[in-house]
């Protein structure tokens, strides 16, 4: 697996695999700070192709995650990483060694892709904190508050173990320089018809 480019200060993502975790914003006496402990979300294990559809990711040993007093918003940092078959996923998932043996295929040529370093400010009415700076925002949806003042889970865009490839990516930007080609001969046409 390739390294992710992660900004400085956040190094303690690594080596943790896909997730993302959250540190609360608090304030007391007109000052603003963060919490001292941040607490991991992640997607439930992943088995089947059915799995990568549950956008949610969920808090790491407990099936809610207490807001404590005084929080005005909050910190989310974590690693999407990018696989480029669902069997990639699910060895991931599994033991590093295991004594059932298991014949393979042969050679197997792997993909490696860098992990995609998400970051984002989350204010308590789940609005973005654009005052911040920010990373990978189209991934982060939501964040699924209960009734007890606490957190559910949090709803994404695109799981945090996603199924990738080159070539989605280059379809996404051409389709891009489509879009930006029709826009131009649009605006050309409407910039004649005013003329």
């Amino acid at each position: 697996m390739i390294k992710a480019q992660i900004p400085n200060g956040y190094e303690v993502v690594n080596g943790r695999g896909p997730h993302l975790q959250v540190q609360f914003v608090m304030k007391k006496n007109e000052r603003i700070y963060l919490s001292d402990k941040a607490f991991i979300f992640r997607h439930n294990k992943v088995k089947t192709i059915k799995d990568l559809e549950d956008l949610n990711i969920y808090p790491v040993g407990t099936d809610n995650l207490e807001i404590p007093e005084n929080t005005i918003g909050f910190h989310i940092y974590g690693l999407q990483y990018r696989f480029h078959t669902l069997d990639e996923i699910v060895q991931m998932n599994e033991p590093a060694f295991s004594p059932k043996y298991t014949p393979t295929n042969g050679i197997n040529i792997s993909y490696n892709y860098s992990p995609k370093f998400i970051g984002v400010s989350i204010k308590i009415d789940n609005s973005i904190n654009t005052n911040l700076k920010y990373y990978n925002l189209h991934i982060f949806k939501q964040i699924n508050f209960n009734s007890s003042n606490s957190i559910k889970s949090i709803t994404l865009n695109e799981s945090l173990t996603k199924i990738y490839s080159i070539d989605e990516e280059y379809y996404k930007a051409l389709e891009t320089i489509k879009i930006d080609k029709k826009i131009d001969i649009i605006n050309q046409i409407i910039e004649e018809l005013n003329t």
